[in-house]
């Protein structure tokens, strides 16, 4: 029987339908895992004893490129300390996974991670470096004066560096109103700033307290045998 146009067209159209519907037109497949390779979380540098701030993860593929799905994937800590939130990981559609959260080791140093795959040929290796804390010192804004409640015209600041006095970029510092009252920042007693790539925080800002006096504030990072930790900071309210 012969087709009319119409039917023909009709015909083809579903028989392409059929075969991309049985194609796989999917982001991933199950099976024939064959290659692990890192994604995300290398070569990050934080202080040492804290996490990194993007966890290792991986992406597994087939022969052809393509993400598999549902393959189980292993994180050890393999030097330098510290420690893995969880170590294993099974790949998601785009065939990635990542490790938990990654704290490298107390000590100053290079700190690796490595990861495998289920039935996949070689390992990865994430490494962080851990960067050690040795001193805390004044920047600016020591020995101001002011009006009662009023701010000092430089806002305390300190400058953290390591064993060589390079700057520690990533640094958390803690400033406290010890006494005399007045606020810090938007407002309270206390603030957490990170050091920037000079090693240096500071202060937005520092109001004293409303009676005339001495006002004094200290700062202060965590850590042990860290010279000059904690600082004091002084301001007259005149």
């Amino acid at each position: 029987m012969r087709l009319s146009p119409f039917y023909h067209a009709l015909v083809v159209a579903v028989t392409f339908t059929i075969a991309g519907c049985s194609s796989s037109g999917t982001d991933s497949v199950t099976t024939g895992a064959s290659a692990i390779a890192k994604v995300a979380g290398d070569t990050q540098r934080v202080v040492a004893g804290t996490a990194v701030t993007i966890n290792p993860s991986v992406r597994v593929t087939n022969a052809s490129g393509v993400a598999v799905s549902g393959v189980a994937v292993t994180f050890a800590v393999a030097s330098g300390g510290g420690s893995l939130a969880s170590t294993t990981a099974t790949t998601g559609n785009d065939g990635t996974a990542a490790s938990g959260q990654w704290t490298l080791g107390s000590a100053g140093g290079v700190n690796t991670v490595t990861a495998s795959a289920a039935n996949v040929s070689g390992t990865v290796t994430f490494t962080a470096t851990g960067l050690s804390i040795a001193g805390i010192s004044k920047f600016a804004g020591d020995g101001q004066s002011a009006a009662p409640y009023a701010a000092v015209a430089t806002p305390p600041a300190v400058k953290v560096v390591d064993g060589s006095g390079n700057p520690v970029a990533g640094v958390s510092v803690t400033f406290f109103i010890q006494s005399g009252g007045g606020y810090v920042n938007s407002g309270g007693n206390i603030a957490y700033v990170t050091t920037n790539a000079s090693g240096v925080a500071a202060l937005t800002s520092w109001y004293l307290g409303a009676s005339v006096g001495a006002n004094t504030m200290s700062a202060f990072t965590a850590g042990t045998g860290v010279a000059g930790n904690p600082l004091t900071f002084t301001a007259t309210a005149q």
